[in-house]
């Protein structure tokens, strides 16, 4: 569009700040802001300039000057409304692509690798807890770790926890009793002697939610000083929720 807009301003004998200017436009329009022209720019430099074939500016196509303004805004209207449409369509694609990906990334890592069992690596989880409920953890008050979504892997013995904000170092490890799953009325039946966390808070985590898990804490082995998780596990970023470690 750059080009065809500087020939039309050769064919007027004007200057590139003089046009921008009598359309109304920045004086460094045809500098910098000429790679994808908007459609109330061009209905500006339509106005200013009736002998221009708009269609012609951003397309290539037909004569550089024409007649009815009317016809070719709408033109180049239409022509800037399918290539937004022709966009959308590619980004919502690529959206979906993205989707797809990430869906496949997060199964890969919810399910521990067959290389690392078939080498009979130890498998742990790395799980995400606040530090009010470490501390409670660590006193023996709390004994079930409440999580909506519960790791797969079955030999889970040891669950190393890490400390979120502020903490934000890995203080300990649990050694894993039972896993419980069971609608949140029957699980706060079975885990509220020990859960650490009121009835009101329980109900408001699972809220909307059928089922509810627990993992029950039979021990706590705080370490004797909390450790920086890029120091221990480099390649391993802080968990959301949780992720696995193989030693």
């Amino acid at each position: 569009m750059r080009e065809r807009l500087l020939q039309y301003i050769r064919y007027k004998g004007m200057t590139g700040y003089r046009f921008s200017k009598e359309a109304g436009l920045s004086g460094n329009f045809i500098q910098w802001g000429t790679k994808g022209i908007s459609s109330r720019s061009m209905h500006k430099i339509g106005q200013a300039f009736p002998d221009l074939n708009l269609q012609w500016v951003a397309t290539g196509e037909g004569e550089m000057l024409k007649g009815d303004t009317a016809t070719i805004l709408l033109s180049v209207h239409q022509t800037i409304v399918k290539d937004k449409d022709e966009e959308i369509a590619s980004l919502s694609s690529q959206v979906q692509r993205l989707k797809s990906q990430l869906a496949e990334l997060t199964r890969e890592l919810s399910e521990p690798a067959e290389g690392m069992r078939s080498r009979g690596a130890e498998v742990k989880v790395l799980l995400s807890v606040k530090p009010k409920f470490v501390n409670l953890i660590a006193s023996g008050a709390k004994c079930f770790e409440y999580r909506r979504v519960l790791y797969k892997h079955p030999d889970i013995k040891r669950i190393v926890v890490y400390a979120s904000n502020p903490v934000c170092r890995i203080v300990g490890e649990i050694e894993v009793g039972e896993l419980l799953t069971d609608t949140p009325e029957a699980l706060w039946r079975r885990t509220r002697g020990k859960a650490g966390v009121s009835r009101e808070f329980f109900f408001s985590y699972f809220s909307g939610r059928p089922k509810a898990h627990a993992i029950e804490i039979k021990a706590f082995h705080p370490y004797p000083s909390p450790k920086r998780l890029a120091d221990e596990y480099p390649s391993i970023a802080p968990p959301q929720s949780f992720c696995y470690l193989y030693e």
